[in-house]
This record gives C-alpha cells, sequence and structure tokens, in this order.
C-alpha cells in the first residue's frame, strides 16, 4: 500500500493515477465494482467504520473515499490522503482510495472534492455515520447522486426524528435506503418468524400480554446507544400486529418499558441491558413472551451464532430446542444485507411506530 498524505486537491487524480502505473513486472488491472464514500462524524466511531470498509474491500473492490468530519473544532482544517492497495485476488488489481479529514469551515470543501474522483457509471453508496437530521453540509449535496444510502442509527440521539427523516425520504425519493440496525436484527426476525409459523403459535405471540428484551451493554463509548437493536425487534412484532403504541418510560435500572394496546389487551414491553463480554455490543441475548394463561417462552442466546428456546404452559413444559442464529459479522452475509437486499413494507411500518416513541424517566 501507499500513500501521499496533505496534498493539494488538484493533485490527487495524478497521484491517484501514478500510485496504480502498472509496473512491468506485474500484471495490475484498475477495477472498481462500485464507489462507497463513508462519512464519519465521531473519532470513537473511525475503527468501527475502518472495520466495516476492510470488510467490503476484501469483497468487492471499489473507489473508496472515507471522510472523518469534525464540525466542532473550532479550527478550520483539511487534509487529504490518497492510497493504492493491491486486492488479494489471483489477478492483482488497484483499489484506489482517498481520506479527508475536516473541520470546521473546511467541511464545506468535501463534496466539491470528491465529486471529481467518483468513477462515472459506476453506482455511488453511501456508508453515513451521522444522523440524516443533522447534516446541512455534505449529505444534500450527495444524496441526489446516490445509489444507496446506508444509515447506522446508532449515531441518533432522537429515534423518532431519525425515523420521521427516513419516511419523508423514502416518500419522496427513488433512493434505495438500507438501515445498519435494521440488518443487525435480521437473525433474530428469521428465527421469530420459523419458530411462530402456522396461525396457532402466531396467536401465542398475539395473546402475549407481557414481553422483555434483554440487550448487550458493554458501557463502550462507541456505542451510545446499545439499545437501538431492541427498540427495533420489539417495533418490529408490534407493527405485524397493529399494537398501538401508548408510553414509554424508563425505571431506575435504566430498564425501558413500552406500552402498547392491542385489539383486546394491553401489552408491556421491558428492554432490559446486560453485560454478555462474549457477544457484540447491542446484540439481542433474550426474548422472552408471557400471556395471561401462563404461557411462558424464553429465547436464550447461548453462542454467537445459537439460541435455545424454553417453553411452557400451565400443563407441559415442551422440550428445549435450539435455532441457528446468522452470523453478520462475517462478510459474505454482511455484504449481501448491505449492497444487495431491499428493505420491504414491515420496515416502513417500524419506522412509523418508531416516529411515536418518547418517554419519560421515573
Amino acid at each position: 500500500m501507499q500513500s501521499h498524505e496533505n496534498m493539494d486537491s488538484n493533485q490527487i487524480q495524478a497521484e491517484l493515477n501514478r500510485l496504480c502505473e502498472t509496473k512491468p513486472t506485474e500484471n495490475l488491472v484498475k477495477t472498481a465494482l462500485f464507489n462507497l464514500v463513508v462519512y464519519s462524524t465521531e473519532i470513537h466511531r473511525t475503527q468501527y467504520f475502518k472495520d466495516i470498509i476492510e470488510t467490503i474491500v476484501k469483497q468487492f473492490p471499489c473507489r473508496l473515499i472515507f471522510i472523518q468530519a469534525d464540525a466542532n473544532k473550532s479550527e478550520s482544517c483539511i487534509s487529504v490522503q490518497v492510497l493504492a492497495s493491491n486486492s488479494d485476488n489471483k489477478q492483482k488489481s488497484c483499489i484506489n482510495q482517498m481520506f479527508i479529514e475536516a473541520s470546521g469551515e473546511e467541511l464545506k470543501r468535501v463534496p466539491f472534492l470528491i465529486l471529481p474522483h467518483l468513477i462515472s457509471d459506476l453506482p455511488i453508496y453511501l456508508l453515513w455515520g451521522q444522523d440524516p437530521t443533522t447534516d446541512t453540509i455534505i449529505l444534500p449535496l450527495l444524496q441526489p447522486l446516490a445509489t444507496r444510502i446506508i444509515f447506522d442509527t446508532e449515531t441518533s440521539e432522537q429515534f423518532y426524528d431519525f425515523s420521521r427523516t427516513i419516511l419523508n425520504l423514502k416518500k419522496n425519493s427513488n433512493l434505495e435506503i438500507v438501515d445498519m440496525n435494521w440488518i443487525r436484527t435480521s437473525g433474530w426476525r428469521q428465527i421469530i418468524s420459523r419458530a411462530f409459523d402456522t396461525k396457532t403459535r402466531i396467536d401465542l405471540i398475539r395473546k402475549t400480554s407481557q414481553m422483555r428484551l434483554v440487550y448487550n451493554d458493554l458501557g463502550e463509548s462507541s456505542f451510545v446507544n446499545p439499545e437501538t437493536q431492541a427498540i427495533y425487534l420489539q417495533a418490529w412484532i408490534a407493527s405485524c400486529f397493529e399494537w398501538q403504541f401508548e408510553k414509554m418510560e424508563i425505571d431506575a435500572e435504566h430498564t425501558k418499558i413500552l406500552y402498547y394496546k392491542g385489539p383486546e389487551h394491553s401489552i408491556q414491553i421491558n428492554l432490559s441491558p446486560v453485560k454478555r463480554e462474549d457477544l457484540p455490543v447491542g446484540e439481542i441475548v433474550e426474548w422472552e413472551l408471557r400471556d395471561e394463561n401462563t404461557y411462558d417462552c424464553l429465547f436464550l442466546r447461548k453462542t454467537v451464532t445459537q439460541v435455545g428456546v424454553k417453553a411452557s404452559n400451565r400443563y407441559q413444559c415442551l422440550l428445549p430446542f435450539t435455532f441457528s442464529l446468522p452470523n453478520l459479522q462475517t462478510g459474505k452475509s454482511l455484504m449481501q444485507e448491505i449492497f444487495y437486499q431491499k428493505i420491504g413494507d414491515h420496515y416502513s411500518s417500524l419506522l412509523q411506530l418508531i416516529s411515536l416513541i418518547k418517554g419519560k424517566q421515573k
């Protein structure tokens, strides 16, 4: 890998071309499948996004532009680093990469700096690490050019504001939208759909009066909202059964308590934190549901890829069984979800519900 730092913007393309010049002894091919623009505003999240980038680049060669922004820094400055790395394929290929750090007033230059270096006729994917409701400088200029935008709602302080923004974007744009936390819950959604696959079993959820979701909270600074996946999963369930949101409260143990109204009864859903060192931050650890007839079903995370299930009622206790949970930490599964899957109608219904959720501290 070669690099050049702090160059003038007029030198960027010339430097990219120079770094990818074919050497006499190498069969080096300039290649890219798409443009990928990654935007991060939090220094503590930079490594998180770089890990995602590494996974992506291993699977797909692309023109990568990484923007590290700091709008709160008083000093206005900008620096550019360009890289040319060789892929691991048998046929060596040159992958052009740009890394931009900008702060203050220099942020306004970033869109005009990168636009000439996007490869024409290739899709443009945006991986956005900032709440779209707060970005008025870069995203508005890149969004009309993008094929797909990938949001990470972990950065959103208010889920309901984020949900309204995305709903509006889906309504007024043909842009394909991917939500990282919707992707992260896909394994649990698959398991629940497989476990409750008949009308009788679906009715067990429909008649639930109490539900509990436990999520992993390790107190890492790079994850401000570790409960996000739990909020998404319960909202998906609630929207599927058309439960009406009433209110949310937060108790002294930081448990979020959500109250819903169903067609025949009320439902209480508790979202509780726990620490599991063997699991990534934010992952669902337990899902339990109960009804008034003493039906109790517990889904308990055993490992990264295994979920054990125990179910009982007043008459019997069923034999425990295990589900395999897809591991979205692996490159193949993650890439499939990010670049190829389309988000269905359930996602819009979930956003409609989340847009109503506001809570108060007890």
